[in-house]
């Protein structure tokens, strides 16, 4: 906070001056997917795998997968039997695209703010 301070009272910008020079992005919170420990880093390696078909992937860490306007992340939890999922993009517009391609290319589905697998999502939805 002190090297913000001393930087804002040397510059002959205001800070939203300052921050208007830097891009904007629109970014998801931590989704959590249940998934066994067992199976959570090879689930993440077939989807690394399946994008990287249509899409540049970087590896480490995790699937992140690249768009034009940004990018897309799954990855193992190191807390938890989950994958942790999220997004960021140039506008919302391309994040809500970033984040139907992620879902839909892991067979995931949204209901009612629920993730759900293509099985359990068809049942919910069918009953």
């Amino acid at each position: 906070m002190g090297r913000l301070l001393r930087i804002l009272s040397r510059a002959e910008k205001t800070l939203s001056r300052l921050l208007a020079d830097i891009p904007r992005y629109y970014s998801t919170a931590d989704t959590r997917i249940p998934c066994a420990d067992r199976d959570k880093f090879a689930v993440v390696a077939e989807l690394a795998e399946k994008f990287s078909r249509e899409y540049g992937v970087i590896s480490v860490d995790g699937a992140r997968v690249l768009f034009a306007d940004g990018w897309g992340l799954a990855r193992a939890s190191n807390a938890r039997p989950a994958l942790v999922a999220r997004g960021e993009a140039r506008t919302p517009a391309g994040l809500e695209k970033i984040c139907g391609i992620m879902l839909w290319n892991s067979g995931m589905f949204m209901l009612g703010g629920s993730l759900f697998s293509a099985s359990q999502f068809y049942r919910q939805v069918l009953s």
